[in-house]
């Protein structure tokens, strides 16, 4: 075997037992109640939340407004410049 083929056996390896553990499966304490690890890692994933950096807008160093204007499909600009001058 070479030692890619050892390295991809033991990648799959463990990506099986991470899939037995999150549905209850945990190989090395024999079988537990199903959905456990889902459970753990939900809570996990919870707990870790606080920790992620939330911000709905980031800070702008400009004052910026975006202005949505719909007009004819076959609107002049001076038509536009009149409905922007109002």
């Amino acid at each position: 075997m070479t030692r890619t083929g050892f390295y991809w056996r033991l990648a799959l390896s463990i990506i099986i037992d991470l899939a037995d553990f999150t549905l209850g499966r945990i190989p090395i304490f024999g079988t537990v109640t199903d959905g456990v690890g889902t459970v753990v890692l939900f809570a996990l994933a919870i707990f870790c939340e606080r920790f992620v950096q939330n911000q709905f807008f980031p800070s702008s160093d400009r004052p910026e407004i975006l202005v949505d204007l719909n007009l004819p499909q076959n609107a002049s600009i001076e038509e536009t410049r009149k409905v922007v001058d109002r």
